[in-house]
């Protein structure tokens, strides 16, 4: 294949953010979407209907009567792995959606089938993609090696649906993600505070991760605030560099002072077109996409250890 060529690709899971990922695909000219599989069958027929595909109520059938290339599964997370394997095992490329599946055995299961089989398969943390968040990550490169990198994420709302997943890897897993990605070093410990509204169901937590470098990140998340925040923050060895995806800013700031800057970003758009397009590109040049395997084991690898920690009162060596 090459860039010229059309990838056929069908979605798995036309929920509110399966819509997105069906509607981003008609966007993308070296894309071509042949089909939307939901096990509601109203919705995969509004699919039909609105987008002029074909609709399938499950990926069995599919396989069975449609040929296509790629998937992209944005199904419930309990549902990734199983379903994401059973695409994998019929050779097709997959873009899975965070959190990369329910656990990091789900993670690995993903992980082995694709390397097993030789397809691509990427890891869907398309919120990298967000202009302020993608500067943030280039810009701290710059000064050095980070010292302490830190990603918060306040809801005003809740968001629990289906099987109980944690406010982790639901709602804190892109800050994690990030955090995790310009610490640019292993993370080797674990230790966090996760605090229940009631049984099972997480309010808040706090996740603090020593790097293989002496690189510290921290990442807090809750539900219920009063208001919205989603921002990170690097402390380098050369500088400081702040993100607010609010606000929609950047700050950067040496260890001299001689720069202090603001930068204003325009409306973020649609950040999911960026990170598909990139999942097709690497299948059609037959290169290893931007956002590896590893790093989707990598972040459940932590999600669970910060479980283990604030249930065990102890710190997680991985």
């Amino acid at each position: 294949m090459s860039l010229t060529d059309k990838l056929s690709i069908i979605v798995v899971g036309y929920g509110r953010w399966g819509r997105n990922h069906a509607a981003t695909l008609k966007e993308i000219p070296n894309a071509r979407l042949v089909a939307v599989v939901d096990i509601d069958e109203r919705a995969s027929q509004e699919a039909a209907e609105n987008l002029q595909v074909k609709a399938y109520s499950n990926v069995d059938e599919v396989l069975e009567k449609e040929t296509f290339d790629a998937a992209t599964v944005a199904t419930p997370p309990y549902t990734h792995a199983d379903i994401a394997v059973k695409l994998i095992e019929a050779q097709k490329h997959v873009y899975v959606e965070k959190p990369f599946g329910f656990s990091t055995y789900d993670a690995l299961r993903i992980k082995e089938a694709a390397e097993e089989v030789g397809v691509t398969v990427m890891p869907g943390f398309s919120q990298r993609y967000i202009p302020v968040f993608k500067a943030f990550a280039e810009n701290v490169k710059a000064f050095g090696r980070p010292r302490l990198v830190t990603a918060i994420r306040e809801s005003k709302g809740w968001f629990w649906s289906g099987p109980r997943i944690g406010i982790i890897p639901e709602q804190g897993i892109h800050g994690l993600d990030l955090a995790l990605q310009v610490a640019g070093s292993p993370p080797s410990e674990v230790a966090a505070f996760i605090v229940e509204r009631k049984p099972r169901v997480d309010e808040m937590a706090e996740i603090i991760v020593r790097h293989k470098s002496g690189t510290i990140t921290e990442v807090k998340c809750l539900f219920g605030a009063p208001r919205w925040n989603d921002s990170a923050s690097a402390i380098c060895e050369e500088g400081e560099v702040i993100a607010d995806r609010i606000g929609r800013s950047l700050t950067i700031k040496d260890k001299e002072g001689k720069r202090d800057s603001r930068i204003i970003f325009e409306d973020e758009g649609n950040f999911l077109k960026p990170a598909l397009k990139d999942f097709i590109d690497s299948v059609l040049r037959g290169e290893e996409p931007p956002i590896k395997l590893d790093e989707g084991v990598r972040n459940w690898r932590v999600c669970d250890a910060a479980y283990k920690a604030s249930q065990k009162s102890l710190v997680v060596k991985l």
